[in-house]
């Protein structure tokens, strides 16, 4: 079973109902892994994908074939495993990401195929609800802290990041305080104890300027926060 997009000719793309349908179960390349879903998550790249734009635009051309399934994070059971899977057994807890540009499915349904280097085993001590809500932030916050600066390999680097009792704002800070970065998060007056309690220094944002009340200075280093473009600022 599967949540699908069910396009009505009189109604707008951001207006199209969900669909419960029943697919086919398609057989494994002898790279690819079958995943029972047991808990998803919702990120603003769901309803993007909705609303059409780039992102449906890339799905015609490059996303699978038949109904479009939206949904990327997820956390379940290995079912199945592909001819030349080694890394994984069946029954393994893990959680991971679909990617419609390797002609997968969306994670609205109750199994995914996707390839091993796509999961992670989760822990025994992490229910599949709570590892669900990580893949899409997690990776934001890593790839802006890794690959679009260089706060990961930069001793003392201060960081300041906005919209930061979101998911990813969330994950950004906790990986800037693994990373010995000393980071400010922006936040509204509400949320101030969630952002000091993952190690952060809080800033309400309805209390002046934010880039004065961190003294940091602006870079390029971007990230995406609540769907919208927001950025994180590093020294």
């Amino acid at each position: 079973m599967a949540l699908r997009l069910h396009a009505r000719r009189n109604l707008p793309l951001r207006d199209e109902p969900l669909e419960l349908v029943e697919l086919p179960s398609k057989p494994l390349a002898p790279n690819e892994i079958r995943v029972r879903v047991h808990a998803i998550g919702v990120n603003p790249v769901d309803w993007k994908m909705r609303r059409g734009g780039p992102l449906r635009f890339a799905y015609r051309f490059v996303g699978p074939r038949g109904p479009l399934v939206v949904g990327v994070d997820f956390a379940g059971e290995v079912t199945e495993l592909g001819s030349e899977v080694t890394t994984l057994e069946k029954g393994t807890r893990v959680v991971g990401g679909t990617n419609f540009s390797r002609k997968q499915h969306g994670s609205y349904a109750d199994e995914v195929i996707v390839r091993p280097d796509q999961c992670a085993i989760l822990p025994d001590g992490v229910t599949y609800e709570r590892a669900a809500c990580l893949p899409v932030p997690g990776v934001t916050a890593w790839t802006a802290l890794t690959k679009l600066s260089r706060v990961s390999s930069t001793p003392g680097a201060k960081v300041l990041v906005l919209g930061a009792s979101g998911g990813v704002g969330l994950a950004t800070l906790r990986l800037a305080k693994m990373f010995g970065a000393q980071a400010f998060g922006v936040c509204s007056a509400r949320n101030i104890a969630v952002v000091e309690a993952h190690g952060a220094t809080a800033i309400d944002y309805g209390k002046g300027d934010s880039l004065e009340a961190s003294a940091l200075r602006p870079t390029t280093n971007t990230k995406a926060s609540r769907g919208s473009p927001s950025r994180s600022w590093w020294r």
